[in-house]
């Protein structure tokens, strides 16, 4: 059963990240050829992207439902490095306030260290299993609770069915796949 559940978060996060992506009018900009690096597991691709984290020159990106927006190089690339890295807070802040020399500062630092985690799909320093992992809880309000009762074996259902689809159709492509 483990070995579904992994295919199904694997599959779960790729329908995900492919569905909702962001495409450019420019997908041949140097960024997006250094993001692919990084997906792949590139590490020299961090220092490439480096120059970008001060640029202030703008690219068209072009969402989702056909939006379109000028975002600056500089915004562009810290998001490439957030959505392909996962360093804690501790190691460093991926804030509008880092720049070029700062980033480049800390891959200099850490470059022995960051490496592709091929579970997480990305670069890390801290091992995951050595995380320290933060919860918070709060109360909710007794109208709330009754609201979330009611719908509980609904929603519960409605997952099941949902995840068993998605398995049953995973087992198919898998049994295709070895047929060949």
């Amino acid at each position: 059963m483990l070995h579904r559940k992994t295919i199904l978060a694997i599959t779960l996060t790729f329908i995900v990240q492919y569905s909702f992506g962001q495409m450019t009018s420019n997908p041949k900009h140097p960024l997006y050829e250094i993001d692919n690096k990084l997906k792949s597991g590139d590490k020299n691709a961090f220092f490439e992207i480096v120059p970008y984290f001060d640029s202030k020159k703008e690219l068209e990106e072009r969402f989702a439902y056909n939006h379109i927006s000028a975002t600056a190089e500089a915004e562009v690339a810290r998001r490439i490095v957030e959505v392909n890295s996962i360093f804690t807070e501790e190691e460093i802040r991926l804030n509008d306030s880092i720049s070029n020399q700062i980033f480049l500062n800390f891959l200099n630092a850490n470059s022995e260290k960051i490496t592709y985690s091929e579970f997480a799909g990305a670069f890390l320093i801290t091992p995951l299993e050595s995380r320290t992992v933060k919860i918070m809880f709060r109360e909710i309000t007794k109208d709330k609770t009754s609201e979330l009762k009611s719908e509980y074996k609904t929603t519960l259902n409605s997952i099941k069915n949902t995840e068993i689809k998605a398995i049953n159709k995973i087992d198919k492509k898998i049994k295709k796949i070895r047929r060949k």
